[in-house]
C-alpha cells in the first residue's frame, strides 16, 4: 500500500489500478480515477479535480473528512465508519453503495452537497459480526438533498429492508429498516453437508441464491447460529418442498422467528 500526503502537481491526474492506495491529508488538483483495487480516503484530503470510480472501491476511513465531488459508475463507494464528503456524490447505473452494520450502529457517509442515485445503482448491506438484527439505520445523509432510489436486487435472500428517502432538496437522508437473521458473506462442514442434501433436490431461483450464501460460511460458530435460526418445522419444509416454488420457500425462511424481536430506532 502506498500513501499520498501533501500537495502535488499530478498534471495527468492519478489512476488507481490495483492494490491499495491511501490518500491522507493530500491535495490532488486533478482527477483521481479508481479503476481497480481500493482507494482509501483519510482525513483532510482534497480532491480538487474530483474522483471517478469505474471499478474497484473507494473507502472513506472512519472519522475522515474529504473535499471534492465523487462519481461512481461501476465500483463500490463505502464508509468504514462515519465519514464526511464535502462535495456531491453521484451514483450511476452499475455502481454500488455499501454500508456495514452491527446491532448497535451502521456506517454512514455524510455528504455536504447532493446525492444523486441513478437507476441501476445498487445498495449492499454487510454485517460486521453476523448476528440477528431488526432495527433502523441511517446510512447516508446529504445537506442539499437526495434524488433517486437504490436498486435492491442484490440484497441477500436473508435480508429484508425497507428504505426511506428524505427530501430531494435541503437536509436529507437514506434510512433502512433492516430485518436480518444473519448475513452470509462467507459454512462449516456441518451446515454444508446438510445443505448439500437439500441442493440435490434441484434448487432454483431465490432458493439457489440462499444456498449459495449459506454455502460460503467458514466460521463453525456462525454455522451453528445459522442452523439454530432455522426452526425445525421450517427445515422440514425445506427438505420436502418443491423447489419449483423457490420464492415461496425463501419468503418462509425470511419470516422465521428472529433472535432480536424488538424494533429499535436510534432517532
Amino acid at each position: 500500500m502506498w500513501t499520498l500526503t501533501g500537495t502535488g502537481d499530478y498534471a495527468n491526474g492519478i489512476e488507481v489500478l490495483a492494490g491499495t492506495s491511501r490518500f491522507a491529508g493530500a491535495t490532488v488538483p486533478n482527477e483521481v480515477r479508481v479503476i481497480g483495487g481500493e482507494a482509501l480516503v483519510g482525513d483532510g484530503t482534497a480532491f480538487s479535480g474530483g474522483v471517478t470510480v469505474t471499478g474497484g472501491s473507494l473507502t472513506f476511513e472512519d472519522g475522515a473528512t474529504a473535499q471534492g465531488d465523487v462519481t461512481s459508475s461501476g465500483g463500490v463507494v463505502r464508509s468504514a465508519g462515519t465519514s464526511t464528503l464535502q462535495g456531491d456524490l453521484g451514483l450511476q447505473g452499475g455502481s454500488t453503495y455499501e454500508a456495514s452494520y452491527d446491532p448497535a450502529s451502521s456506517s454512514r457517509l455524510d455528504v455536504g452537497g447532493t446525492v444523486d442515485i441513478q437507476p441501476g445503482s445498487a445498495l449492499r448491506l454487510s454485517s460486521r459480526d453476523q448476528v440477528a438484527v431488526l432495527r433502523s439505520y441511517r446510512i447516508l445523509t446529504a445537506t442539499d438533498g437526495v434524488t433517486g432510489q437504490f436498486d435492491l436486487g442484490s440484497i441477500s435472500a436473508f435480508q429484508r429492508i425497507t428504505p426511506t428517502y428524505g427530501p430531494t432538496t435541503g437536509a436529507s437522508f437514506v434510512d433502512v429498516l433492516l430485518e436480518s437473521t444473519f448475513t452470509l458473506p462467507a459454512v462449516s462442514r456441518t451446515i454444508g453437508q446438510v445443505l448439500d442434501q437439500v441442493a440435490q433436490r434441484g434448487a432454483t431461483g431465490d432458493m439457489a441464491s440462499a444456498l449459495s450464501d449459506l454455502g460460503a460460511i467458514t466460521d463453525p460458530a456462525v454455522a451453528r447460529n445459522a442452523l439454530d435460526a432455522l426452526s425445525p418445522e421450517h427445515y422440514d419444509a425445506a427438505t420436502s418442498a418443491s423447489f419449483e416454488t423457490a420464492r415461496s420457500y425463501a419468503d418462509l425462511l425470511a419470516a422465521r422467528p428472529l433472535r432480536c424481536q424488538e424494533y429499535v430506532s436510534p432517532y
